[in-house]
């Protein structure tokens, strides 16, 4: 479970750091030079790269849970970023149940 935590996670924080890198891009175009430029344009691609992979290889796995609820839970906490207030509110569920079907979810994607 730990491995599948890891890896949603690793969605969520990737996507982080392709806002801060383009963030960074916009900045450089007007400040840097353009060997700099380049480089962060290329460190960029690289990142959003496996960015793409992660959320190909997460988006897979959740739709393959059974239960719709499970992974409309995963869906947006993991790709759509959501906190679990957020998923409450949207799906009109206690953050409880929602606490709880994240956790299902998890399981059952072991």
């Amino acid at each position: 479970m730990e491995e599948i935590k890891r890896k949603l996670s690793k969605v969520k924080h990737l996507k982080e750091y392709i806002d801060i890198q383009l963030l960074e891009l916009e900045k450089s175009m007007k400040e840097a030079s353009i060997d700099e430029t380049k480089k962060l344009i290329d460190d960029t691609v690289d990142k959003v790269f496996m960015y793409v992979d992660c959320v190909k290889d997460s988006v897979t796995k959740i739709d393959g849970l059974e239960d719709q609820r499970e992974r409309m839970v995963l869906f947006e906490r993991y790709i759509n970023g959501k906190t679990f207030n957020e998923i409450s509110d949207f799906i009109g569920y206690k953050q409880r149940k929602v606490y709880q079907l994240h956790a299902s979810g998890l399981n059952s994607l072991m």
